[in-house]
Parts: C-alpha cells; sequence; structure tokens
C-alpha cells in the first residue's frame, strides 16, 4: 500500500522521540488527526505520550493524553434515535458520564473539566509514504 502525505496542516504532527531497544516513547505533545466528518471531525489530544513497540510485523503500543469529551459524545449523537436503536448506545447516559468523568481542562468559568483522558491501543504496518501527487504517479 501507498499512502499520500495529506497536504493539509492540520494532521500534520512532529513529536520528539527516544529510541531504546526496540521501543518508541514520545515527550508530552499535543496532537491533531483529522479523521471522519461524518462522525468525529478531529480527534486534539493534549499532553499526549506515545509509546511503540517495534516488532517484525509493523508497530504496536499506545497513545494516552486528554481530549475534549464533547466532539467525542456529538459524533455519538448526532445521528440520535439510530444510534440508540442500532448500536444499544444511551446517548443521554454517555453524555453524563463523560462529562462526570472529565479530568482535565476546567472551564475557567464554571470550574467543569472540559476534557476527558484516554488511552487508544495503535497497530501500524510497514507501507509507503509519497509527499508526491499520487494521481500523477498512477497515469501511464
Amino acid at each position: 500500500m501507498t499512502y499520500r502525505v495529506d497536504p493539509d496542516p492540520r494532521s500534520h504532527n512532529v513529536l520528539k522521540a527516544k529510541l531504546a531497544g526496540n521501543v518508541i516513547t514520545t515527550e508530552p505533545a499535543n496532537v491533531n488527526i483529522t479523521v471522519d466528518p461524518y462522525i468525529v471531525p478531529a480527534f486534539h489530544f493534549t499532553n499526549t505520550h506515545i509509546r511503540l513497540e517495534i516488532a517484525s510485523s509493523g508497530l504496536k503500543g499506545f497513545l494516552g493524553g486528554y481530549q475534549p469529551w464533547y466532539p467525542m459524545w456529538y459524533g455519538t449523537a448526532r445521528a440520535g434515535y439510530i444510534t440508540e436503536y442500532a448500536a444499544s448506545i444511551d446517548v443521554p447516559g454517555l453524555y453524563y458520564a463523560l462529562k462526570k468523568l472529565a479530568d482535565a481542562d476546567p472551564d475557567p468559568k464554571t470550574g467543569e473539566n472540559r476534557s476527558i483522558s484516554l488511552t487508544y491501543a495503535v497497530e501500524a504496518v510497514p507501507a509507503f509514504v509519497t509527499t508526491g501527487d499520487i494521481k500523477s504517479a498512477l497515469l501511464p
């Protein structure tokens, strides 16, 4: 598989990291990842730590940090009753759980936390990356 680097600067992240043995560990940083505009348009992580083990099959590890909880909830809730029916998710319950469990980034006016700590499992496989125009590379 070959992937083209997205020219949109919103998805570019540069992190400082250390390699010790077969483990890559990053220094804390803010990370932005554009995703699916119909579900969750973007992830905006703060105080992000990434730990990846290098194996012959690729990379495996974790990304942990803080993320605003409201966009996560809205991505689930915007389909309303369809989400509740098809995925058996209690949308109001999810709202109150995320709001209650939020543990970072307090609002200066209300004191309520706007972000929630989280950890994602990460797996990556080897791929080719090009910065050139992929369409011109495929045309004869």
